[in-house]
C-alpha cells in the first residue's frame, strides 16, 4: 500500500489518473484489501468453523468507534465527517477501517511466520519508497513528480509530502532493523540492513522534525529491546551499520552549509524550540486555535477531521498577522488537539486509552527477557507504534501511514488474547455469501470513489470550459459528498459563465447575434 499512486507520468503518461494521486488511492487500497480480507475470513469461519480471538482492548476500541459515530452525526458537517476532508480521508468511515483491521491482524496473526511475512511486506515496499525519496533529496525530479508547497530537495517519495513520507519510515526503519537482527542467513541479514541504511537516510532526507524525534525513540526503545532479548550479533553487520551511518553524517554534515532554516540539519534542530518566530510561531497559534475550538464543543467536537470548517472562528489576531486573513490550517499539527477538536474530550481519552492499556498489557511480553527471538520483531512493531504516536504529538495523521500502528496495536496484543471456539453452521455457506456480497459492494463504491476523483481530475485540466463543468458534474454526481467537488463545480460554472460573456461581448463588437451566448449565460446560473 505504501507505494499505491495514481501518478504515472513516469512511465510516458500525460496525467496522473486522480486528482489527488497519493492518500485517496491508498485509501481505496487499504479498503479494498480490509473487504477483501474480511469476506475470505468470513467465508471460511462461517462454513468451517474456527477460533476468533480477542481482548479487553476490543471494546475500548469499540467504544472509541461509537464515539466517533456519535460526534459524526452531530457533526457541523456530517458529509466531511463521515469521509473526512479531501485529500486526508480520516472520517468516520477511516476509524471504522482502522477497527476492523485490527481485528482481522487479531485474528490472523497468529503465527511467527505470518508476523514475518508483514513485517517482509512492509520491508520490500519502504525500500522503493526509501530509494525513490533518496533520489529526490539528490535532485533526481521527473516533471510529474515535482514538490509542491514545500522546498527541492526534500524527500517525498509517493507520499507526496516529507511529513507524511517521515511518518512511514519511523516504522520501516523499525522494522528493517528488528528484521536484520532477527535474521541469521548471511545473505539476508545483509539486505536487511542495507534496507535499514535506506529507511534511515531517507528518514534523515525528510528534514522533518516531528518523524526526527519519533524515529529515534523508537529506535532507543528496540535498542532497550535487543539488550534484553541479547539477540546474537555477527561482525558482518558492523559494515552496513557503519556505512549507513557514515553516510548519515555526510548528509548532516553537508546540510550544516544549507542557508535554508529547513534544509540546514542543526537550524531544523534548533527550531524545534523556537515559539516566537517561522514555523513554531505560527503552529503555537494554531493550537491556541484548536484550544478554543475545543472549549466550544468539548464533548462531542466538531466533527472527525473537521478542523479547518471551525478554524477560521477560533484563528487568533496574531496568526491573522503573520499569515493573512485568507489563510488557513486543515489541521491542528498536533494530533491530539486535532483528535479532541473533533471529537471532543471523551473521544480523545478512549483512543488514547486504547494505546496505553495496549502498551501496559503487552509491556511484559516485550520487555520480558526470553529464549523466543521471534520476540524481537514484536519489540520491533512496539517501538515503532511508540515512535509514531509521538510523532503526531507535531503532525497529522493519514490512513495510508496510521492503518501501520493499527496493525502494530493487534500485532503485540496477539500473545496475551484469549479465543473462543465457532463451530459451523449450517447455514454457514448463505450467510458466507451474503457477506461477500457485501464487501463486493464495498469494493465497488472504492471503485466509484476512485472513478469520481479521474472525473475531478479531468475537470482540472480541461482546456474548454464546457468540458470542464461537465467533468465537475460528473464528479458530483458519482460522489456527492465531496466538498471540493461542490466547489470545483461552482467554479467550472463561473469559468463557463465568463466565457460566454466574454464571446458574447466579442460577437456584440462585430455586430453578431449575442442571443446564444445569453442563454448560455443564464443555464450557467440555473
Amino acid at each position: 500500500m505504501p507505494l499505491a499512486t495514481s501518478n504515472f507520468t513516469i512511465l510516458g503518461f500525460e496525467h496522473s489518473f486522480t486528482n489527488d494521486v497519493f492518500e485517496i488511492v491508498k485509501v481505496s487500497v487499504l479498503r479494498i484489501l480490509t473487504c477483501v480480507a474480511v469476506g475470505a475470513w468470513a467465508w471460511n469461519l462461517l462454513r468451517k468453523g474456527g477460533r476468533i480471538r480477542h481482548t479487553p482492548i476490543d471494546w475500548l476500541i469499540l467504544a472509541f468507534v461509537i464515539w466517533v459515530a456519535i460526534s459524526t452525526a452531530t457533526s457541523v458537517h456530517w458529509p466531511t465527517a463521515l469521509l473526512g476532508k479531501p485529500s486526508r480521508y480520516e472520517g468516520l468511515l477511516t476509524f471504522v477501517n482502522y477497527a476492523v483491521l485490527y481485528f482481522l491482524v487479531l485474528q490472523l496473526a497468529d503465527r511467527s511466520s505470518r508476523v514475518r511475512s508483514l513485517a517482509r511486506s512492509l520491508f520490500w515496499s519502504s525500500v522503493v519508497v526509501a530509494v525513490f525519496g533518496l533520489l529526490q533529496y539528490l535532485g533526481v525530479q521527473h516533471p510529474g513528480w515535482v514538490p509542491l508547497g514545500f522546498e527541492p530537495n526534500r524527500a517525498f517519495s509517493t507520499y507526496g509530502n516529507p511529513n507524511f513520507l517521515g511518518g512511514f519510515l519511523i516504522f520501516s526503519v523499525t522494522v528493517a532493523l528488528g528484521l536484520a537482527l532477527l535474521e541469521r542467513r548471511r545473505v539476508w541479514r545483509l539486505l536487511y540492513w542495507a534496507g535499514f541504511g535506506l529507511n534511515g537516510l531517507a528518514l534523515i532526507a525528510t528534514f522533518t522534525r516531528g518523524a526526527w524525534i519519533g524515529g529515534f525513540v523508537s529506535l532507543v526503545l528496540l535498542s532497550v529491546i535487543a539488550w534484553r532479548q541479547r539477540p546474537a550479533m555477527q561482525r558482518i553487520d558492523w559494515i552496513p551499520a557503519g556505512a549507513s551511518l557514515a553516510v548519515g553524517l555526510g548528509i548532516i554534515i553537508r546540510s550544516l552549509s544549507s542557508s535554508s532554516e529547513v534544509l540546514n540539519f542543526a537550524r531544523r534542530i534548533g527550531s524545534i524550540f523556537q515559539f516566537s518566530s517561522g514555523s513554531g510561531q505560527s503552529r503555537m497559534e494554531i493550537w491556541r486555535s484548536a484550544f478554543a475550538a475545543i472549549a466550544d464543543r468539548p464533548i462531542l467536537g466538531s466533527g472527525p477531521d473537521t478542523f479547518r470548517l471551525v478554524f477560521h472562528r477560533f484563528k487568533t489576531a496574531e496568526y491573522v498577522r503573520i499569515k493573512g486573513g485568507s489563510s488557513g490550517a486543515d489541521n491542528a499539527h498536533n494530533y491530539l488537539l486535532h483528535l479532541a477538536s473533533g471529537v471532543g474530550f471523551p473521544g480523545l481519552l478512549l483512543f488514547a486509552a486504547v494505546f496505553v492499556w495496549a502498551a501496559v498489557r503487552s509491556f511484559t511480553t516485550i520487555f520480558k527477557r526470553s529464549d523466543d527471538p521471534f520476540r524481537l520483531m514484536l519489540g520491533a512493531f512496539w517501538a515503532a507504534s511508540a515512535g509514531y504516536l509521538i510523532h503526531l504529538f507535531f503532525g497529522l495523521s493519514l490512513p495510508g501511514t496510521s492503518f501501520l500502528v493499527w496493525t502494530a496495536l493487534a500485532i503485540v496484543l496477539v500473545p496475551t488474547a484469549r479465543s473462543i471456539g465457532v463451530k459451523a453452521a449450517r447455514w454457514g455457506t448463505v450467510a458466507g455469501l451474503a457477506v461477500i456480497v457485501i464487501v463486493a459492494a464495498g469494493v465497488a463504491y472504492q471503485g466509484v470513489v476512485l472513478a469520481a476523483d479521474h472525473s475531478y481530475s479531468k475537470s482540472q485540466t480541461a482546456s474548454l470550459a464546457g468540458e470542464r463543468t461537465q467533468e465537475a458534474l460528473r464528479a458530483t454526481e458519482l460522489n456527492p459528498l465531496n466538498a471540493d467537488y461542490r466547489q470545483g463545480l461552482g467554479l467550472a460554472y463561473l469559468a463557463e459563465m465568463r466565457a460566454y460573456l466574454q464571446a458574447g461581448a466579442e460577437a456584440q463588437q462585430k455586430g453578431e447575434d449575442t442571443t446564444p451566448y445569453e442563454k448560455q449565460v443564464v443555464r450557467s446560473f440555473l
